[in-house]
């Protein structure tokens, strides 16, 4: 079974941090959380801190933790929320990679068009 990270960023007002993937990558053109594949890292944390410093360029601390299966049964998610509360000021201060062509924060009760449904099934696993 694979092993992946997904990473539920809020700021101070508790908006969620998205990223919309570029049209050539998996998910194209949809908004999702950060996150990715485990690349030989010791655990999930591990996994968590080197992706959301890949995807957006921001080292966070993670303090919550939770796994959620796939309906596949192909992947095992690490899903870690509430990583550590961006600030208004730090917004500016996320640079998403070659793999996103933008990034918004958004309040939980009116999330993009777009967003997608795996990003969903996460929300749900920790209770958002």
């Amino acid at each position: 079974m694979r092993k992946a990270v997904v990473l539920i960023v809020q700021n101070e007002s508790n908006d969620v941090l998205l990223l919309k993937r570029n049209a050539d990558h998996v998910f194209p053109n949809q908004w999702c959380f950060p996150g990715g594949k485990f690349l030989g890292w010791k655990d999930g944390e591990d996994a968590a801190h080197h992706e959301v410093l890949d995807e957006t360029g921001v080292k966070m601390k993670v303090f919550f933790d939770t796994t959620h299966r796939l309906a596949d049964d192909h992947y095992l998610i690490h899903v870690f929320a509430c990583l550590r509360r961006i600030s208004d000021n730090e917004e500016t201060a996320v640079f998403p990679n070659r793999e996103h062509t933008e990034y918004g924060f958004f309040p939980l009760d009116s999330l993009p068009e777009g967003f997608s449904e795996l990003s969903k099934e996460y929300l749900e696993a920790v209770g958002g």
